[in-house]
């Protein structure tokens, strides 16, 4: 499966193989971009910190993180960019584990019908 670098690439590979609704037939997109998060308590961005987005599904997406210092249920909030574009996404934290390259943390949209992928695509 191609690993996409960029947004743009993303947008690609989803208009080739496609969003399936069917729960069990999500796909999952393996990308490598490089983004910033922050955690934010009492509407206040209290920890930042880079991560690497390393896969994304219609639901929510994983990253990767050196250094977690929140825990599962924290609302996160990220930036990626798309050219000069800065794209925003919200999120909560449903796993967290520790992997080769750092933690790998789960995300998931906080509202169900908020789909995350859009959000991922400024769309």
């Amino acid at each position: 499966m191609k690993i996409a670098r960029d947004l743009s690439t993303l947008k690609e590979c989803i208009a080739v193989w496609g969003l399936r609704e069917n729960r069990r037939e999500l796909p999952r997109y393996h990308v490598d971009i490089q983004g910033d998060y922050f955690v934010e308590q009492k509407g206040l961005p209290v920890i930042r910190g880079s991560c690497r987005l390393v896969d994304v599904n219609r639901e929510g997406f994983a990253v990767t993180i050196v250094n977690v210092q929140f825990h599962e249920g924290t609302k996160l909030h990220f930036q990626f960019f798309a050219g000069l574009n800065r794209i925003d996404v919200a999120g909560k934290a449903v796993y967290i584990d520790w992997g080769d390259d750092g933690y790998r943390v789960g995300i998931q949209s906080i509202h169900k019908k908020i789909d995350i992928m859009k959000q991922l695509l400024g769309e």
